[in-house]
């Protein structure tokens, strides 16, 4: 794991450093989701951190790698579905147009980070709800309660202390969740969604909140994701700022697949 390997912390934390933190985040969550189905789904590499694997009925989101900041992209495949980077190109492989995401980042005791109306009434959900929410907001209209079924058994997986689940109810239910994995002083966010029916009144806002205070408290020092134009408002409002652009490749032919559309992850 990245906590494993020591590495220099800087004394300034920059847009590069950001950056660097969050795609180190990115991989670290994709590997944690191989080596809890499988030790030997994992792929770790110089050139690309995450999981592989050959079940078609995979989401693609998780059959992923990333390939580390300053790093060019693999000359050897690394044979999952998609390879994320920041790279203009990667080889014998095209881009997916529809996954061009904002790399957001801030640090954690930024004068400018808006922490009012942090939600104070955070829980834990199950990460059955989790996957749920997610992937029936996204996947609704790609292979139906298959797809769901599909996600939820990938996301129940992980095993990692590092990880940990958010959510606030509405009438008992919850209907706004996240995760969030540690990495060394970053706390990287990912899976954050709100049901469709409660959308739209802060709740996503309030609980990104609520994640940032709690990790300020415990010391972490950045916080990072990835953005959605729909999300891309909400977290600039909270603070963080663009710090990159990663962009999805997949073999050629296999952009035009919906079986498990990597969308069903991506933040509301």
């Amino acid at each position: 794991m990245v906590d494993n390997v020591t590495k220099e912390v800087p004394d300034v934390i920059d847009d590069v450093e950001l950056l660097r933190r969050a795609i180190d985040s990115f991989g670290e969550f994709l590997a944690l989701v191989g080596e809890g189905v499988s030790p030997k789904s994992v792929v770790r590499r110089p050139d690309a951190v995450g999981a592989r694997f050959d079940d078609r009925l995979c989401p693609n989101y998780f059959n992923s790698v990333v390939v580390p900041s300053n790093t060019p992209p693999p000359v050897e495949d690394p044979g999952s579905h998609y390879v994320w980077t920041c790279a203009d190109a990667v080889a014998g492989r095209v881009a997916d147009t529809d996954m061009v995401l904002p790399i957001m980042g801030v640090r954690l005791e930024d004068s400018t980070l808006n922490l009012d109306g942090a939600a104070t009434n955070a829980e834990e959900p199950s990460l059955e709800r989790i996957a749920a929410i997610n992937f029936e907001a996204y996947c609704a209209s790609h292979d139906g309660d298959a797809l769901v079924a599909r996600g939820i058994y990938f996301l129940l997986s992980i095993r990692d202390p590092r990880v940990r689940v958010y959510g606030l109810r509405v009438e008992e239910e919850f209907v706004c969740v996240a995760i969030t994995l540690r990495v060394g002083e970053d706390l990287h966010i990912d899976f954050l969604a709100t049901e469709q029916n409660y959308r739209r009144r802060g709740l996503a806002c309030s609980l990104i909140k609520s994640i940032l205070v709690n990790g300020r408290r415990e010391g972490m020092r950045t916080a990072t994701l990835l953005a959605t134009s729909d999300g891309l408002p909400v977290y600039e409002r909270v603070g963080f700022r663009r710090v990159g652009v990663i962009r999805a490749y997949v073999r050629p032919g296999k952009e035009i697949e919906i079986l498990g559309d990597a969308k069903a992850h991506l933040p509301t």
